[in-house]
């Protein structure tokens, strides 16, 4: 008995130095894999950084060049603004669509108040006519001025003339031809042009 109690405490010394060799083993083990683990993340982190840099100085840089060219635009936005506007721009008197009687007294006085001679005048006509079952109407300048179109001397269309403040806008007797009154509406646009230069006598 003294001497199985004197192994068995001799295997118990033994067991209990292997356990603890073992998890002091496990545990430097553990250790060891947990720093090479962080290593690694550390690494990564590191390479993930380089490249939100890189991201960032790119972005940065495209930035920059489209401040750049929103600087050039604004400069010739700037520079178009400054430009005069010539040309058919906006009218300075529009009458919109007047109906002009077809008889002996068709003349129409438009006032426009624009004070001036110097004017652009475009005369528009609206005839509406019927075609196939269907109304048809159309924008025209036929026979402005007044043509004539047969062998009666018949006059058609109509004419104007202008003043400082009014103008006057008389419709032919005769304008109600091919059965399609192209009279029937008129719409007056008018453009103050500017004042014409002096006259220069030529030598």
């Amino acid at each position: 008995m003294g001497f199985t109690k004197k192994i068995d405490a001799r295997t118990l010394s033994l067991v209990l130095i292997a356990f603890i060799g073992g998890v002091v083993g496990g545990y430097v083990s553990n250790a060891t894999m947990n720093n090479t683990q962080i290593e690694g993340l550390s690494n990564a982190l590191t390479t993930q950084l380089i490249s939100k840099d890189t991201q960032i100085a790119t972005l940065s840089s495209k930035v920059t060049t489209l401040q750049d060219q929103l600087s050039r635009l604004e400069e010739s936005v700037s520079i178009i603004e400054d430009v005069p506007i010539t040309g058919f721009n906006t009218p300075d008197f529009d009458s919109g669509w007047i109906t002009i009687e077809e008889d002996a007294d068709g003349i129409i006085w438009v006032r426009h108040d624009l004070g001036t001679l110097n004017l652009f005048v475009y005369l528009l006509g609206s005839e509406t006519y019927v075609s196939g079952g269907e109304i048809v109407t159309r924008v025209h300048q036929i026979a402005i001025g007044r043509d004539i179109y047969d062998d009666d001397n018949n006059d058609r269309g109509v004419w104007w003339i202008a003043g400082e403040q009014y103008i006057n806008i008389e419709r032919s007797t005769d304008d109600n031809f091919w059965n399609r009154n192209f009279w029937n509406e008129v719409r007056v646009l008018i453009w103050v042009l500017p004042d014409p230069p002096e006259a220069t006598a030529t030598p």
